[in-house]
């Protein structure tokens, strides 16, 4: 069920990993969009993906030098990445509606937006980010009940990350960010089973030849925005080697590449 495939973000992943790790699923798929392209196919469920911003910006810090990435100081938790109508198998639906994002139909949330769903490169809005994600997915979630408007979609994926708040469900298990701790594979993945009531997925990203961090999480939900398991997890964390959790830092290009 867990379709990857959806993003071309997993494409160049599973590629990257051969020359220099995962990147986490991160602003990537910004670039890597086409909006001129249409598919409004029938879906079956959502996809709720948040991620831990600290290894977001580690990565893209070291890796990619034309974007530099920052975290607002007012942002301490998991952030929305995305509410992603799927399909179990075959293309995923994008940009399903002509509809374009108005900054305006959500100004009441945008504060919430601002320390939940930020836009993290320093060269480009916070607006944008949410265009994008509007554009390409909300269009898309409007065909279910409760997710007819643009405001409808922001704010029901704000709820859900609250619901579903992955540093809450980690931290009940003793697993908090550090800047020295690491964890291992079967601590989290057992955290995520005993906190949520049906299976969840993560990621980890990381430089080729230095530590691997827990970057994003994927909690999958029916159009009754009921928990379902999510199906194969392509996680891309190595599950014999310690995975690390780091706290959020001033400093984000030191830890990845130590």
């Amino acid at each position: 069920m867990f379709a990857f495939q959806q993003l071309t973000i997993f494409v160049i992943a599973m590629l990257m990993r051969m020359f220099e790790g995962l990147p986490p699923v991160n602003r990537i798929h910004q670039e890597t969009s086409n909006p001129d392209k249409v598919n409004a196919v029938e879906w079956d469920y959502f996809m709720l993906v948040t991620e831990w911003p600290q290894s977001s910006c580690e990565y893209v810090n070291a890796t990619h030098q034309h974007h530099t990435c920052v975290i607002p100081d007012a942002v301490n938790g998991w952030t929305i990445h995305g509410l992603w109508p799927s399909v179990e198998k075959g293309e995923q639906p994008f940009f399903c509606e002509p509809w374009k994002f108005d900054e305006d139909k959500v100004k009441d949330l945008e504060g919430n937006l601002e320390l939940y769903w930020p836009n993290i490169f320093v060269e480009t809005t916070p607006q944008s980010f949410w265009k994008h994600e509007y554009e390409k997915h909300g269009t898309c979630a409007s065909s279910v009940k409760g997710f007819e408007t643009e405001h409808d979609y922001f704010q029901k994926a704000l709820e859900l990350r609250e619901k579903f708040d992955i540093m809450r469900v980690l931290s009940e298990s003793k697993i908090v960010p550090s800047t020295d701790s690491s964890y291992q594979f079967s601590d989290i993945e057992e955290a995520l089973k005993s906190g949520y009531s049906a299976k969840v997925c993560f990621e980890c990203s990381g430089i080729k030849h230095s530590q691997q961090v827990l970057s994003a999480g994927y909690v999958c939900l029916n159009k009754q925005l009921e928990q379902i398991d999510c199906g194969y997890c392509e996680h891309g964390c190595k599950t014999d080697e310690p995975i690390f959790y780091h706290s959020k830092s001033s400093n984000l290009y030191e830890s990845v590449v130590a």
